[in-house]
């Protein structure tokens, strides 16, 4: 899994970070400082960066950005955001909807009348990938992929409209 972010938001994302991270070292330097004999050299030299994050010349908002990308490559490894496969994955892996799956469906009023002779048909059908079930609702003009059967059926009304003719 990946966080799925845009550039633009990644570097923002990255500047709240590193802003977060010279709060944090200010903090733990002042404490340092307070609590435990250090020389004056370096008291004076940590002195010089107990600044707000956008006084700091760029050489020290680049040490701060270091860190702040490393924090974010940990939030990258483990994910927040699933991301789903595309369609075309989704529809080479289509597997039938269990009963019960499909009572839900039905019973929620996500249909389609594409049944012989225009029968109430599910709105929402599923695809197994690498042993991962996918649930889809979709028209010709749009369609949108959830890794819950009740997230589909949500999305049903939103797809929905995309069928309709004006």
């Amino acid at each position: 899994m990946k966080i799925i972010i845009s550039e633009n938001k990644k570097q923002k994302l990255i500047e709240e970070l590193s802003r977060l991270e010279h709060e944090q070292w200010e903090e733990w330097s002042k404490d340092i400082a307070e609590k435990e004999d250090i020389s004056k050299e370096r008291l004076n030299r940590w002195k010089k960066y107990w600044v707000d994050y956008n006084r700091l010349d760029d050489k020290e908002k680049n040490d701060d950005r270091e860190w702040a990308e490393r924090a974010l490559s940990i939030f990258e490894k483990y994910g927040s955001k699933k991301e789903h496969p595309k369609y075309d994955t989704l529809e080479k892996n289509k597997v039938p909807l269990t009963d019960e799956e499909r009572k839900e469906v039905m019973g929620r009023g996500a249909i389609w009348h594409h049944g012989p002779g225009g029968a109430p048909s599910p709105a929402v059908w599923k695809a197994d990938v690498d042993g991962k079930n996918w649930y889809i609702c979709n028209t010709h003009r749009a369609w949108r992929c959830k890794p819950t059967l009740k997230g589909a059926i949500n999305d049903y009304d939103f797809i929905e409209t995309t069928a309709q003719r004006k």
